[in-house]
């Protein structure tokens, strides 16, 4: 029988120990890089979708929705949604049903565009729209760079986009913060 020698079995066990540690360090890291790169991409779907005008995808991809809900992205949505722009940069993990995505949306500046006498000068209460696409069309909108965390939980066991007033704001090219400036210039009015 030979005899074993100690040092060279703990080198031994100690260098497998290792390479178990390092194997299991690049699964998990692996599985949460995959996990990871799912998020980004059902936010980029999500998105993309939106700016197609995707009504259904965009309706299946919210969380909160009834199964007969539908998103309207007609009208104003679609006009605007057409013409964002977006980069997904950063997925994090909050917990093991929710992740933020960290979202950078180029859109229209709709405050900006409403103080604008050029196209102030060319509405009429019919042709909002039209005047929209034609100052767009033509290159004259002005655009704003919206940094936005996109919320994505699990409902129900399928992952779905959150909407929360900073994430839909960027959507529709600043009009919620025009909607707010409207409001208190009212209120400041009345009182």
């Amino acid at each position: 029988m030979k005899k074993i020698n100690i040092r060279k079995s703990t080198i031994i066990v100690s260098f497998l120990i290792l390479i178990l540690g390092i194997m299991y360090v690049l699964y998990t890291n692996n599985y949460a890089n995959e996990e990871e790169k799912k998020i980004r991409n059902l936010c980029e779907k999500f998105l993309l979708a939106y700016q197609q005008g995707d009504e259904d995808t965009v309706s299946d991809m919210l969380a909160g929705l009834n199964e007969n809900d539908k998103v309207n992205l007609n009208g104003y949505a679609a006009i605007v949604g057409e013409t964002i722009q977006y980069t997904v940069k950063k997925v994090e993990k909050i917990d093991e049903n929710r992740y933020e995505c960290q979202a950078d949306i180029k859109a229209l500046d709709f405050p900006e565009l409403a103080e604008d006498n050029r196209f102030l000068n060319q509405l009429t209460e019919d042709n909002i729209l039209e005047t929209l696409k034609e100052t767009i069309a033509n290159g004259e909108e002005p655009t704003n760079d919206y940094l936005v965390i996109v919320q994505v939980a699990n409902e129900n066991g399928e992952w779905k986009v959150l909407m929360d007033q900073e994430f839909s704001n960027a959507l529709l090219g600043g009009y919620g913060d025009f909607y707010q400036q409207m409001m208190e210039e009212i209120v400041g009015e009345v009182e």
